[in-house]
């Protein structure tokens, strides 16, 4: 994001050398740095920017019980929707109930009752307004698949969880024996 010295920014009066900028809030967390340049050099801040950062908490509403719904779940899926690797994975669609954008920050899946907080949504995972957004359990929970839980669902039925990490529920859903790319919505 470019900063501006020009009064409309955050920054005080335009010309007085202090620079803004607006950020929009896309996680309950954020991390950046500042690199600063003219025609002969440029500089980071913090100085090891690909090491460190500096990291602000958005303002985001948090989620209470009710805000965010398990809606719809596929457990058997060989030609519906594929993830970002183009592989036909078991997902789960969370639905956000309000008119506000909700982080998941501190929430968890799991599908066994007695360890709630099995899978930890990630921390940048924002849910729109009245919006969806869709978890794989493909059990490829790694750093560059953050939306991506430890563990599948079963074809065969289960129950499915969404917790805070008090291991308060949010929501639950028991799903029984899956056909092939048929979801179990809610409505």
């Amino acid at each position: 994001t470019t900063m501006y010295d020009d009064g409309l920014h955050h920054d005080g009066a335009a010309g007085d050398q202090v620079y803004g900028a607006g950020i929009v809030a896309s996680a309950y967390k954020m991390h950046h740095y500042i690199y600063t340049e003219n025609a002969a050099a440029g500089i980071f801040s913090p100085e090891r920017a690909e090491y460190n950062y500096y990291t602000f908490t958005t303002n985001l509403a948090s989620p209470v019980a009710g805000d965010i719904i398990i809606n719809e779940v596929m457990a058997v899926n060989q030609t519906d929707t594929t993830d970002s690797d183009h592989q036909h994975e078991d997902w789960i669609e969370l639905y956000n109930t309000t008119a506000a954008p909700l982080h998941l920050y501190g929430l968890h899946l799991s599908d066994v009752a007695t360890n709630l907080n099995k899978f930890a949504l990630p921390e940048n995972l924002v849910i729109p307004a009245n919006g969806y957004v869709t978890v794989w359990a493909d059990g490829d929970n790694t750093i560059a698949a953050p939306a991506h839980t430890d563990f599948f669902l079963d074809a065969g039925g289960e129950q499915i969880f969404l917790s805070d990490s008090n291991g308060v529920i949010f929501d639950s859903v028991t799903i029984g024996l899956q056909n092939i790319d048929e979801s179990m919505g809610r409505c």
